[in-house]
């Protein structure tokens, strides 16, 4: 395990993260796997790039020029029931591919957020600012 402490320490010493292996020593071994398997899948390169532009203060880009959503009422036709499941499929596909996610806010405006504007508006996106 000295071995793969020493890799881990060198892959989180490029970003200053030195401090999440200081409890190393009091893990046991399957903690200690646990642990580096979750160090190993983290990809700091972006995590780093992500975080800087988070931090840079540059403007996302995002317009808020939104368009209402065409509405959908429940299907009642044959040819309706397939459009639905194509839509469905379709958006069951993006959320699983992770190129699209689903927020639910109740209705109004966002005043106790402090924010002046409708809820569906605010910025939930902690990197993206979206």
């Amino acid at each position: 395990m000295d071995d793969l402490h020493a890799k881990l320490l060198r892959k989180l010493a490029r970003f200053a993260q030195e401090h999440v292996l200081r409890f190393w020593d009091e893990l046991d071994d399957v903690s200690r796997r646990k642990l580096a398997d979750q160090i190993e899948l983290l990809d700091l390169d972006l995590i780093d790039q992500l975080a800087k532009r988070s931090l840079s203060g540059e403007p996302a880009g995002v317009s808020f020029d939104f368009e209402p959503a065409e509405v959908m009422r429940l299907p009642r036709t044959t040819e309706e029931h397939a459009a639905f499941e194509r839509a469905r499929g379709g958006g069951e596909e993006l959320l699983c591919e992770e190129r699209a996610a689903c927020v639910v806010v109740a209705g109004g405006q966002g005043t106790r957020l402090g924010y002046d504007a409708p809820k569906g508006t605010y910025p939930i996106g902690a990197v993206s600012g979206k």
